[in-house]
């Protein structure tokens, strides 16, 4: 967790100086790649964890 938040501070430190269009397009696709990364992650345990119960 403590990268995510190093992660979100850096970019926010980055986009400041940004336009605003570009701030949101962006900020937007670092937050989907963000909940892919921990969906992927969690998809993976869950089914890993079915798996072995089977």
């Amino acid at each position: 967790m403590n990268t995510a938040n190093a992660m979100r501070l850096a970019f926010d430190a980055a986009s400041t100086n940004t336009p605003k269009t570009q701030r949101t397009r962006l900020y937007a696709m670092v937050r989907s790649a963000l909940n892919r990364k921990i969906g992927l992650t969690f998809h993976r345990s869950a089914w890993s964890v079915l798996r072995g119960k089977r």
